[in-house]
Order: C-alpha cells, then sequence, then structure tokens
C-alpha cells in the first residue's frame, strides 16, 4: 500500500505559506501526512502552521532549505515523498495525477508534471499569469540530458518514490543555491521517470536574491559535476 508523505521546508514566508498549505489540504487525494520543517522563522510562521492542528510541525536553528529536507526525510513515515517549496500552489488533483503516473509505472523512481507560472506585483494589483515556458517533451531516458540542458520540471511537480530517495541519499547542504536542481539530476542518474503532462502546480515568480548570474553560475557547476560522474561511470 502506497502512502505519501508531503514536506514543506520554509524559513520567514508566513505571509506565502498559508495558501501553500491551504493548496496542500485541498487535495483530491489526500496526503497521509504532511511535515512542516521550519528552518529557523523569526516572523510569525509558528501561528500560520497552528491553523493546521493536521501539521507536523518542527521548528530547527536556521541550517537551509537542504537541512530542512534531509531532516524531514528521517521523519516521513510514507513510502512517497513529495516536497511542495512554501510559496508554490499545488493544483487539486497534483498528487492524484502524480499518483497515478507512478501507479502505472511502478518502476519509475519519481513522477513529475508541468506548471505554470504568476506574479503577485508589488503595488497589490492584478495577478499576472504566464504559461510553464521552458518544457521538453520525451522519452524517459532522455530525461537526465534534457534537464542538465535547462531544468524545466520543479520540485513542486514531483513526486519521489522512498526507496529512489534511499539510494540517491540526503540534500546537499553545501549548496546554497539550486539544491533542488542538484538532487533532481543525482535521482535521475540512478532511475527512470515517468512524465504527467497535466498541469500539477502554480510557481510563484521572485526575484533571485545575489542575481541571475550568480544563479546560471551555481547551475552550470552542479552539471559540470553530474558531467563528470557520469563520465566517470561510463570510464570505469
Amino acid at each position: 500500500m502506497q502512502s505519501t508523505s508531503v514536506v514543506i521546508p520554509t524559513c520567514n514566508r508566513a505571509s506565502l505559506l498559508a495558501d501553500s498549505l491551504k493548496s496542500v489540504f485541498a487535495q483530491t487525494v489526500q496526503p497521509d501526512e504532511v511535515i512542516l520543517i521550519d528552518d529557523g522563522s523569526t516572523d510569525n510562521t509558528p501561528d500560520v502552521a497552528a491553523r493546521y492542528p493536521q501539521v507536523r510541525y518542527v521548528r530547527t536553528e536556521n541550517q537551509g532549505k537542504s537541512a530542512a529536507i534531509n531532516l524531514a526525510m528521517t521523519l516521513m513515515t510514507g513510502t512517497r515523498l513529495w516536497v511542495v517549496d512554501d510559496d508554490d500552489i499545488a493544483c487539486p488533483d497534483a498528487l492524484q495525477k502524480l499518483g497515478a503516473a507512478l501507479d502505472a509505472n511502478p518502476s519509475a523512481g519519481f513522477s513529475y508534471g508541468r506548471h505554470d507560472r504568476f506574479t503577485d506585483p508589488a503595488n497589490g494589483g492584478e495577478r499576472v499569469w504566464q504559461d510553464t515556458g521552458y518544457w521538453r517533451d520525451g522519452h524517459p531516458r532522455d530525461f537526465l540530458i534534457a534537464t542538465m540542458e535547462d531544468m524545466f520540471t520543479h520540485q513542486s511537480g514531483m513526486l519521489f518514490q522512498k526507496t529512489l530517495l534511499d539510494a540517491t541519499g540526503p540534500f546537499d547542504t553545501g549548496l546554497k543555491r539550486s539544491v533542488d536542481y542538484d538532487y533532481i539530476l543525482r535521482a535521475a542518474r540512478i532511475s527512470t521517470s515517468v512524465a504527467c503532462p497535466a498541469i500539477v502546480f502554480h510557481q510563484r515568480q521572485q526575484l533571485l536574491g545575489g542575481g541571475v548570474f550568480h544563479f546560471l553560475e551555481c547551475q552550470l557547476g552542479i552539471v559540470q559535476l553530474c558531467l563528470d560522474q557520469q563520465l566517470g561511470v561510463a570510464g570505469a
């Protein structure tokens, strides 16, 4: 029997967290548990969490997103993991569709779906919507190369088998950015995947701290490491 643990790592995003939690609890297929890791927030995140008594709320000192997810992975009881970013909004049928894709492809280590994007103007104006943007359709065997070329699927739209998490290992706490990108590539190196063509979450667009060039530099470094590891395996 499959069961799903939802993990939401958060830090100082109380104003956005409520929408994320609300969307998780609005699922047509309810998760078996929801773990909220508060990574040392100094805002009213505890008050937001208290509105949802069914949430397993864990507060830690600030150590970063990777450490928060790693902690949650030691606490989860489900056979599948869905990590939802604290500023994203899941579609009501997200878990149903991602789970059905894995059910139909039991050898796959993870399923992934599309997303659209939105921005809330700073002046409080009407929400602005955009489509998925970059997306790659293709055979599951092409997922790793396609993702190395550019990240087109994101954590909030992915459902992982616990067996794959155990094989992949913990998130890299040495990375300050793109920790999900690194993990997706590492998981894709050792597992197959299955695509869900539907939009499964709405991704909030925000300014990149440190700038776009720093963000791209981090991603290029992660891709280079993945290439080095692949070449090492091929040459062994």
